[in-house]
């Protein structure tokens, strides 16, 4: 051990390729203790800060596909009459927001995603027919015209969904759901129960929920930058919500679900569970700072 250094935090394995190699910290190789993320070791700092370097990666926003798996592409994109990925859009109950941002926000990344495979096999008509679709329903989200509205929370800092509370209107021959409360009264079922749209007025997976949403605008905006000026603030507050860098915004929680130390996220909100934290979905977490690197 280094006399005068003032910090002595316990480390894990991945850290040791993150530290820097400056001399500002100084590993203490003996002793240490097992545990279920590898040997913990003692690392002393000349300072009060403890930083921790995560190399920058590039990553694109599409794969090159097999050249022999083009024609198999084209097939499902346009190929297949009524049912060809081109045609895909939002049930009409779903455009107008009936739908709770989670599943809302993973069909709109779906079009996102074809968007990109359009353009990519060199379908520009068909990528800016599926564009128009997905700037259409994203806005709607920003604008606040959606039924489920999204709204903000003062107590915790933070963009929760109302909810809808769906009845069904029973007209032959299909009928249709309507949303049962009024969320620009603040009429919203999330504040009082912790299960509705997944959890989200309990600030449960947001980062699963807005990730899909964020991922959906970087798409726009890549193609659309008079849509990306005029939605940036938006845009922002969404990710502002997940992972806000500053510990200066007085409006947003600091890196809410991101944990640096263990190197993840937590998807639990802010109830209690008996089974601790948890994060059911890695592949989600992974998609909400994919969709920050993009925007």
């Amino acid at each position: 051990a280094r006399r005068g250094w003032t910090m002595c935090p316990p480390i894990v394995p991945h850290h040791l390729s993150l530290l820097p190699c400056d001399g500002s910290v100084w590993i203490v190789h003996s002793g240490g203790h097992r545990n279920l993320r590898g040997r913990c070791l003692a690392v002393q700092t000349n300072g009060h800060l403890w930083p921790l370097f995560s190399p920058a990666q590039h990553i694109d926003w599409i794969g090159q596909p097999d050249h022999d798996k083009i024609p198999i592409l084209l097939t499902y994109l346009k190929g297949k009459g009524v049912d060809s990925d081109m045609h895909f859009d939002l049930r009409e109950d779903m455009q107008k927001g009936m739908i709770d941002p989670y599943n809302a926000g993973k069909l709109m990344a779906r079009l996102a995603r074809l968007v990109l495979i359009a353009d990519q096999l060199a379908e520009p008509t068909i990528s800016a027919e599926i564009l128009f679709r997905l700037r259409k329903h994203l806005s709607a989200w920003f604008d606040h015209t959606t039924e489920n509205l999204l709204v903000y929370d003062r107590t915790w800092g933070g963009i929760i969904s109302c909810g809808c509370r769906y009845i069904w209107i029973d007209i032959k021959p299909v009928g249709y759901p309507l949303c049962a409360n009024n969320g620009s009264k603040l009429e919203c079922p999330t504040l009082t129960d912790p299960n509705f749209d997944f959890g989200n007025g309990y600030y449960n997976d947001h980062h699963f929920h807005y990730g899909y949403l964020i991922y959906s605008a970087a798409v726009v905006a890549k193609y659309d930058p008079q849509w990306a000026a005029r939605y940036h603030e938006r845009v922002l507050m969404l990710i502002r919500d997940i992972a806000n860098p500053s510990p200066e915004d007085k409006h947003f929680t600091n890196f809410r679900y991101f944990d640096w130390y263990v190197g993840h996220s937590w998807a639990l909100g802010i109830i209690s569970d008996p089974n601790g934290k948890n994060q059911e979905s890695t592949s989600e977490a992974v998609n909400a700072w994919y969709a920050i690197y993009l925007y």
